[in-house]
């Protein structure tokens, strides 16, 4: 009896299952669908299986553990079916009569699933699958529908929490409670499951003998599964992937920082691409998006996939569990299991591929699991942990949530998941065996430049706990992998790089590049859309983007100005190889926003010139005697300083901003508070942003002594109006060529 059987037979063996009264038909379901699968491949060599949706044949796939030989079709691609030889098994409850008598028409023998439960007594008015049978988001259609859609069980949760919060009668908290229960006991949520069981047995003593003695059962079937896995004595590999955590964010998470002291953590790991597609094919090949044209690929096919073939050389299985980069991998190389939408709760697969390995799907074999967490730490930010009063989701629609909703309820739930998360990594983790390489990785980060420095910590009982200064990329991410599992330790030295290259191509979604045209700053704050090279040492980093414009900043400031010898190091480090944007179809709506940009710089040559030549001399006119502080240390300041001459950006002695860690001032320039301003002994300020000139303006008249420059008025004197921060060109509708954009 497989993992899964036992769970269920403890579940019904106490009645859990009676909050969602539809789990019970679909276990049920499952079990008949397996044995009229059987009995049709004994009697049948072709077997088609015919849907009308992909999530329909995907789920039945995941039942019979048959993610690659048979053969299966969409209801649009019926008519290539020909008759004799072949049974059709229609796996959909949609449309399932038009589609028999359409089949039957054509002297095709058909055998229907849902025709087959309800010989056996198993009647459904929906999926099978869909145990809750609610509406759902689909972001592919922009509507709410039944069963396609994007199932989000820690909405569903959050909402049972708060019935039971707000119930108004004994009998309605005791339900929700209940529901509760069964809800983290579907989502493999043990952990929050144990929580609501204390609650119940707090609550409704007398009612609480079957939840106290479910729980003990749980208990000794984790206990089973904690022995089994250690009992395998293999050099399994778990890849805990954490989506979009990046470098630092690991001290609200006291067991992921904790591992600092039992494992090898790798202090100055960093990606090279800041996406988690683009990132999981540089893991999986050692090559890059524009460096070796890996761009022009749409999956990893098993030609590409240099990681999984050199694994089953040395007898390893290769596994990905998740949803979102299933469409980029081959068949074989993802889990039989079937996970709706990104909003799975990342427990689901972390029972599952625990209790695959338990199981001995394949035995003799060791495992290589990737399970791939996301939307818990990337936005929308969204658990079961959630425990505000509010749940904010915007994978509906992100603008309108952006508004809605304070930074201060986002932050809060990002700290939530994010706590969540980390206690569940504490749990899971406890059940693996000392022998299992447990690699907890991240693939990009949050903050506009400090995404691409992340987290990186093995752990095994072989590897000595240990700080790793070297600088790490995931370029060796492969070799990294290989050497751990053929020597059990890593070489250090022959894996550290003295630079990382960081590399992007420019956005090819249709979607996106709108994103630009509609927004009419976005480029001012993000100019990610455009492409860029880059590259990360020890010390700094240097982004350089398609249009031109170049982001710097030290890892950490030591007050002293980068230098133009610096700066020039840096750029000869960078490749100078450019993607093909004008030939390679993905890149149709790119070119829109790459013609625009060379249309702007083209129409704005001279004004750009002339801007240039006065705020080079405002800054020529600063003395030496002078004490220069800039107001403001965003990416207007950055942006600013980046194209004078070192003797100019020297002037500055400091920034005056709130946040110490301003990217204005990781050029390394000391950044001050207006308090300390006049105990440094500031004399002249030049306010750099032009979103906050008015409001700084008369905040600085209240300090005598202090001269204050507006730059924006001195372009406007010289006949060069600003309406936005200096260091950029406003675009136009004309340049834009829209004849370009296809429907």
């Amino acid at each position: 009896m497989s993992f899964e059987e036992k769970l269920n037979t403890i579940i019904f063996k106490y009645n859990v299952d009676a909050a969602c009264s539809d789990y019970r038909k679909y276990v049920k379901a499952v079990e008949l669908a397996q044995i009229l699968y059987s009995s049709i491949r004994n009697h049948t060599e072709k077997v088609v299986l015919l849907g009308i949706d992909q999530m329909d044949i995907s789920f039945f796939k995941s039942l019979i553990r048959d993610n690659e030989s048979i053969t299966s079709k969409l209801y649009q691609e019926a008519d290539s079916i020909q008759a004799g030889g072949v049974t059709v098994l229609l796996v959909s409850y949609y449309q399932k009569d038009q589609m028999i008598v359409d089949l039957r028409e054509r002297n095709i023998y058909v055998i229907s699933l849902y025709d087959h439960f309800e010989s056996n007594g198993l009647v459904f008015n929906h999926n099978y699958y869909d145990i809750y049978n609610d509406q759902y988001w689909d972001g592919r259609q922009e509507k709410w529908v039944y069963e396609y859609g994007n199932i989000d069980i820690n909405q569903i949760y959050y909402f049972h929490r708060r019935r039971y919060e707000t119930a108004q009668e004994e009998s309605e908290k005791r339900l929700y409670l209940e529901k509760m229960i069964f809800d983290c006991v579907y989502a493999k949520d043990f952990l929050t499951m144990r929580e609501n069981i204390d609650k119940y047995s707090l609550e409704f003593r007398e009612q609480s003998e079957k939840y106290f003695l479910f729980a003990q059962e749980i208990e000794s079937l984790l206990l089973e599964l904690k022995n089994t896995l250690a009992k395998r004595n293999a050099e399994d590999v778990i890849v805990f992937w954490l989506d979009m955590l990046e470098y630092g964010m690991d001290k609200t998470m006291p067991f992921l920082k904790g591992l600092d002291r039992k494992a090898l953590v790798f202090e100055k790991a960093f990606t090279v691409t800041p996406y988690t597609s683009p990132t999981l094919v540089t893991l999986l090949t050692g090559k890059c998006q524009i460096e070796d044209d890996t761009y022009i690929l749409s999956r990893i096919d098993s030609d590409d996939n240099i990681l999984a073939k050199e694994l089953q050389e040395r007898n390893y299985v290769f596994k990905y569990y998740g949803n979102h980069l299933n469409h980029w991998l081959e068949q074989n190389d993802l889990s039989d299991h079937v996970y709706r939408s990104d909003l799975y709760s990342f427990t689901q697969l972390y029972w599952d591929a625990l209790t695959d390995l338990a199981d001995e799907a394949e035995k003799g074999k060791k495992g290589f699991s990737i399970l791939h967490e996301l939307s818990h730490t990337h936005w929308p930010l969204v658990s079961l942990g959630v425990k505000s009063t509010n749940y904010i989701t915007d994978y509906r629609n992100e603008k309108i949530a952006k508004q809605v909703w304070s930074k201060q309820s986002k932050d809060r739930q990002q700290m939530e998941s994010r706590k969540y998360v980390d206690r569940q990594l504490e749990f899971w983790s406890d059940l693996l065996p000392d022998s299992m390489y447990k690699i907890y990785m991240s693939d990009h980060g949050m903050s506009f430049l400090g995404k691409f420095h992340i987290i990186m910590k093995i752990q095994q009982k072989n590897i000595m706990p240990h700080i790793w200064n070297g600088l790490f990329s995931y370029k060796n991410f492969l070799p990294m992998i290989l050497q751990l599992i053929d020597n059990h330790m890593i070489d250090e030295k022959s894996l550290s790089s003295p630079y990382a290259v960081i590399q992007e191509v420019a956005w090819y979604n249709r979607e996106r590049v709108f994103e630009v045209i509609k927004a009419k700053d976005y480029y001012s704050t993000n100019l990610d859309y455009v492409g860029f090279q880059g590259v990360v040492t020890e010390e700094d980093m240097l982004v350089s983007y398609d249009n031109g414009f170049e982001y710097y900043q030290k890892h950490q400031n030591d007050h002293k100005m980068v230098s133009d010898n610096r700066l020039n190091y840096l750029r000869k480090l960078i490749s100078q190889k450019k993607a093909d944007y004008f030939h390679v179809d993905k890149f149709q709506y790119t070119r829109i926003l790459i013609m625009a940009e060379k249309k702007r710089a083209e129409r704005t040559k001279e004004f750009h010139k002339r801007k240039c030549e006065v705020i080079n001399n405002i800054f020529e006119q600063i003395k030496e005697t002078e004490i220069l502080a800039l107001r403001g240390g965003g990416y207007h300041t950055l942006n600013l300083l980046m194209p004078l001459e070192e003797r100019l950006r020297n002037k500055v002695k400091y920034i005056i901003d709130s946040n110490k860690e301003c990217v204005g001032g990781k050029m390394g320039i000391e950044v001050i508070t207006l308090v300390e301003m006049m105990q440094k002994g500031v004399t002249t300020v030049l306010i750099s942003s032009y979103q906050y000139l008015q409001k700084w303006e008369e905040e600085l008249k209240s300090y005598t002594g202090i001269r204050t420059i507006n730059i924006y008025q001195i372009l406007k004197k010289s006949g060069l109006p600003c309406d936005m921060e200096a260091c950029f060109e406003r675009f136009m509708e004309e340049d834009f060529d829209m004849n370009r954009i296809v429907d």
